[in-house]
């Protein structure tokens, strides 16, 4: 056991120092954009290295740490900035430093919580690609960046082993997971599946299967009271551009919208992060399916209910950013569907699985060189 933690623990460190040494690279190649609001602000705080890693999103949830909620901010979900808030109180109010400190930990432990939760979805022989995939997958460089990838990702996994083990401590982390982002509130799904397994703590399954919607709902809660409207974490989503709609728009309407700018757009930087966005949507749409195909034939799902949870769970987290009719973001929550790493993981042809981990790892150095460059990629 100590030995896998060790060797996950180094796979982690020379990731990371690949990724961010070729990018540190990269950066004199691909000239700097960096057009995005209040991006002077990062200038207040040190080391001017980490600065690049709050870009986008990352400035907001410092100003929300800082601050509090401004108008459209509430877009973002609280536990995440609020944990900043904390920490940087010890860090004479280095928001940055905080922020990047609070996701690199979670990343760390999300990882080693991501493989033992493997142990109890795939043979041995599939997890090492299981998380080879994982982390090579093009979008894995925000779990270093100043996002809530991996504090999510903590809450995610420590849910799933808890809700495994029958826990009482699985309610604090279903809630955590559920005040970090919208789709933790998708956690319901093996939460009430594994708790028609575990009939015996009856009350245990009640709050377990409360605890997502609990979550969101105290939100909701403190937006009526604060802006009178508990929906408006998605009313503000406009603000933020990216042809968001507050109507609900349908997978094919998404599709058709994006078959129009691929065959309309002049080719530019824009048109290359839309092919990336549709491309990585549909290789984990259809690994999902598969999954999905896979439970389902001989009745699997009947005596698998935890990989039959985290497939729902999977499922809507991918598709619940597409119905504001883009695929815009939607490679970062793409790290999210579980069910897709673990069709992928299972691909008999070693080849296949080493030339997706080489693909996928040319495509995170592109995009995360792009994203420090201050191009919006995700």
């Amino acid at each position: 056991m100590k030995r896998e933690h060790t060797l996950l623990l180094v796979g982690i460190a020379i990731k990371t120092a690949i990724v961010w040494g070729a990018v540190a690279l990269l950066t004199h190649i691909i000239p700097y954009e960096g057009n995005f609001p209040y991006g002077e602000i990062l200038n207040e705080y040190a080391p001017s290295f980490l600065r690049p890693l709050a870009n986008f999103d990352g400035l907001h949830y410092i100003l929300i740490a800082r601050m509090g909620y401004s108008q459209y901010e509430q877009a973002f979900f609280p536990l995440f900035p609020s944990l900043i808030h904390i920490v940087a109180s010890l860090l004479q109010r280095n928001y940055l430093l905080a922020g990047i400190l609070i996701a690199n930990i979670s990343f760390i432990l999300g990882v080693l919580l991501l493989y033992a939760t493997s142990k109890h979805l795939l043979e041995k022989g599939n997890r090492f690609w299981f998380i080879s995939l994982y982390l090579s997958f093009p979008t894995a460089f925000f779990f270093n960046t100043l996002y809530t990838e991996s504090v999510f990702l903590l809450f995610v996994t420590l849910a799933l082993l808890l809700l495994i083990k029958q826990h009482y401590a699985v309610v604090a982390a279903l809630l955590g997971a559920s005040l970090t982002r919208l789709t933790g509130v998708f956690l319901f799904f093996p939460a009430v599946l594994i708790a028609t397994q575990h009939k015996q703590k009856r009350w245990l399954s009640i709050i377990s299967v409360s605890a997502p919607l609990i979550g969101l709902l105290l939100y909701m809660a403190y937006l009526w009271y604060t802006t009178g409207d508990p929906l408006y974490f998605f009313t503000a989503q406009p603000a933020f551009g990216a042809n968001r709609s507050t109507n609900l728009i349908l997978l094919p309407q998404v599709y058709y919208r994006y078959l129009r700018i691929l065959t309309t757009a002049d080719l530019s930087v824009a048109y290359g992060v839309a092919v990336i966005e549709v491309t990585l949507f549909t290789i984990m749409f259809v690994a999902v399916c598969l999954e999905g195909w896979y439970l389902f034939q001989k009745n699997r799902y009947q005596k698998l209910p935890l990989q039959t949870g985290i497939l729902l769970f999977s499922l809507a987290t991918l598709i619940l950013p597409t119905l504001t009719g883009t695929f815009s973001s939607v490679p970062r929550y793409c790290l999210f569907s579980i069910s897709s790493f673990l069709y992928l993981a299972r691909i008999q042809s070693v080849g296949v699985k080493i030339v997706l981990c080489v693909i996928f790892a040319f495509a995170q150095l592109l995009l995360a060189t792009m994203f420090i460059q201050g191009y919006f990629v995700s």
